[in-house]
C-alpha cells in the first residue's frame, strides 16, 4: 500500500489560527465555522469517504458564507483598497485552483497525488490568509 502525502493533514492546522483570531475579534460564529472546518478537514484526511467529504464541504461552505458576510459588512470602496484587492485575489486563486483543477485534472486534482496534495495544502494556506485579512479589515 502506498503512503499518501500528509501535506493536507498538516496544512489543515492553519485553520486553528483563523479560529483563534476570530475569537479575539469576538466573531464567535466565524470562529466556530473555522473550528468545524479544522475538525472536518482532519477527519477527512484520516477517514476518506463520501460522508467525511460531504461534512468537509459543508464546513467549507459555512466558512465561505461567514467570510463573505463579514467582508461585505466591512467593505468600503474608499478604505483599505489594497487589502480588499488581496482578499479578492485569494478568493479567485482558491476558486481557480479548486474548480479549474477539477475540470482539467490539474492542481488539487492532479493525477500525481503528491502534486495534488501540495496544491491543496497551498490552497489551505492561501484561503486562511484571505480570511485573516477579512478579520483585520
Amino acid at each position: 500500500m502506498q503512503e499518501t502525502p500528509k501535506y493536507c493533514f498538516y496544512s489543515s492546522f492553519i485553520f486553528i489560527t483563523n479560529a483563534i483570531v476570530a475569537l479575539l475579534y469576538n466573531k464567535y460564529i466565524y470562529a466556530s465555522c473555522f473550528a468545524l472546518l479544522f475538525i472536518t478537514s482532519i477527519l477527512h484526511r484520516i477517514i476518506t469517504n463520501i460522508f467525511t467529504n460531504i461534512l468537509d464541504k459543508i464546513a467549507i461552505l459555512s466558512v465561505a458564507l461567514c467570510g463573505l458576510d463579514l467582508f461585505l459588512s466591512k467593505f468600503s470602496p474608499d478604505e483599505n483598497r489594497i487589502q480588499q484587492i488581496v482578499i479578492i485575489t485569494t478568493l479567485v486563486t482558491t476558486i481557480y485552483l479548486y474548480c479549474y483543477g477539477y475540470c482539467y485534472q490539474k492542481y488539487c486534482y492532479d493525477n500525481d497525488i503528491d502534486i495534488a496534495h501540495k496544491y491543496h495544502a497551498f490552497l489551505h494556506i492561501f484561503a486562511s490568509l484571505g480570511h485573516h485579512l477579512i478579520l483585520l479589515l
